[in-house]
């Protein structure tokens, strides 16, 4: 009785339809917000309401309502917190934190359906209702992670065992198959472990879209398979993760797993063929032309291709201290920083005064170093737009010694607080004119003599479209006058390229 009158209209009891109905004048209402109280109204009082409805099949159909209203508002706050400069700000902190409440309550929501269902004696109707349930908790859950990495912050720990157990499901009751134009769930679980591996707080900001276009396409080729307790881990490991499920991570590398460990119950996923896809577009053999387009710059595969299939193992041990060091970001700041280049601030030096710098800096705390870079915790000073491949210049107060780096990893610890890891490229810079084609105008570079990452070669720092393969470049030292052309391109980044310099006879 109690399923007809979830199913009937006549069937319905009134103080149900009452309900219905102020939930639905609420989203309503919600139009004329603005994102912030829009979304707080969402997180807070109508999502949790609709999540305590009776008739599941009301409430799936309520939640996919406020999914739509959420969009406008959900799709401002990302795109005001992938500009906001870093670290953010406390009112970037509260867009972040309400936008997170609002995807946290829907996937909440959506898997009170799922694992309702799952106590439940199921019938075809039910089932239907579940993948369906399943389906758009995983990609709230998939939208929640990418928030945070938009903020180059990690995902929590309680969204990936929320995903892992929604997967559980969705494999117990063999619902992770296409159904219509949606997305198999067991693609969906695929690209965030996929993502989660390539990880994004290794590439700039503006990329996630095209990383996560890239991972949408790139999943469906990865396999997921149970390990019984006779599992042994294969020599050819890489590319292929364990999923213990309760451990609240996206899984650890096989690679890194002891021989020893008894893998019984966990799942192995192997993204082995999606590695030999990236070689495949690396390669750009002209008979072997790759089945799956990647928008993406080779500089970008190239790193995708690392971060899944390298041992990631740190070839220097850590010296770990604590001194102060002034941070220039930007290709811009950093060129500005040599121009007036710092003098040492150390209290010990003749004729020590309080200056007035050329460029905004900000102070960090060096966490750690090794002979290839650093790193460093946000202190305070001036915010900027830091991204993954960006340029900075560095000078510790100790010493007062400037390194020229790239940042390669940013994260955005649980307390707020901003971590850069640093590649070094050089201890020196000249900053040169470089004449461009538009009369009486000269744009500047910087110009290092020895990169010790890229084989000793010299190179050049330079805004994007400054200088071309193949140019002549010309300046004088201290002793002479050197000439180089410009050869290939080493780093590639929407603001700043470092290409190498080839040095011209005579």
């Amino acid at each position: 009785m109690q399923f007809l009158r979830d199913i009937l209209p006549f069937g319905r009891a009134v103080s149900e339809d009452k309900a219905v109905a102020e939930v639905r004048a609420a989203l309503d209402g919600l139009s004329a917000l603005n994102p912030q109280p829009a979304a707080v109204a969402l997180a807070g009082e109508i999502i949790p309401g609709i999540a305590r409805h009776g008739n599941l099949h009301m409430r799936l159909k309520l939640l996919e309502e406020a999914r739509t209203v959420a969009e406008r508002p959900l799709t401002e706050i990302e795109a005001r917190l992938e500009n906001a400069p870093l670290p953010l700000g406390s009112a970037a902190i509260a867009l972040a934190l309400v936008a997170d409440n609002v995807l946290k309550a829907l996937a909440a929501a959506y898997s009170g359906i799922a694992l309702g269902i799952e106590r439940r004696r199921v019938d075809s109707g039910l089932a239907r209702l579940q993948a369906a349930a399943v389906r758009h908790a995983c990609q709230t859950i998939c939208r929640r992670q990418n928030l945070a990495y938009r903020a180059y912050a990690v995902p929590s720990a309680s969204s990936w065992q929320m995903l892992h157990k929604l997967f559980r499901v969705a494999r117990n009751r063999r619902v992770t198959s296409r159904n219509g134009g949606e997305a198999p769930i067991d693609h969906l679980y695929a690209g965030a472990l996929l993502l989660a591996a390539i990880d994004p707080t290794k590439f700039p900001r503006g990329t996630l879209n095209a990383l996560n276009k890239a991972v949408d396409a790139l999943a469906p080729l990865g396999s997921i398979a149970e390990a019984d307790a006779d599992f042994h881990i294969p020599k050819s490991a890489a590319g292929q993760f364990v999923i213990r499920g309760d451990d609240g991570t996206p899984g650890h590398p096989l690679l890194r797993t002891q021989l020893a460990t008894s893998l019984g119950g966990c799942l192995i996923v192997d993204f082995r063929p999606v590695l030999a896809m990236l070689d495949r577009h690396l390669r750009k053999l002209p008979d072997e032309a790759p089945c799956i387009p990647l928008e993406l710059p080779d500089a970008f595969v190239q790193a995708m291709r690392t971060a899944l299939g390298s041992h990631a193992a740190r070839r220097y041990s850590r010296t770990r201290f604590k001194p102060r060091a002034d941070l220039a970001a930007g290709i811009d700041a950093v060129i500005d920083f040599l121009n007036g280049r710092a003098l040492t601030r150390r209290s010990t030096d003749p004729g020590r005064e309080e200056r007035h710098w050329p460029v905004a800096l900000s102070e960090w705390s060096l966490l750690d170093e090794s002979p290839e870079g650093f790193g460093i915790r946000y202190l305070k000073g001036e915010k900027s737009r830091i991204e993954a491949g960006e340029v900075v210049a560095l000078q510790p107060r100790e010493n007062s010694k400037l390194h020229i780096c790239m940042v390669r990893r940013i994260t955005s610890t649980e307390h707020h607080r901003l971590e850069l890891g640093l590649q070094e490229l050089s201890g020196f810079g000249v900053v040169i004119d470089i004449p461009q084609a538009v009369a009486n105008y000269v744009e500047q570079a910087i110009v290092i003599p020895r990169l010790p990452g890229h084989a000793n070669a010299t190179g050049i720092l330079a805004r994007p479209g400054s200088v071309k393969c193949g140019q002549r470049v010309s300046f004088r030292d201290a002793e002479r006058q050197l000439r180089y052309t410009v050869g290939a391109s080493l780093e590639r980044h929407p603001r700043v390229e470092l290409y190498a310099l080839e040095p011209l006879a005579g």
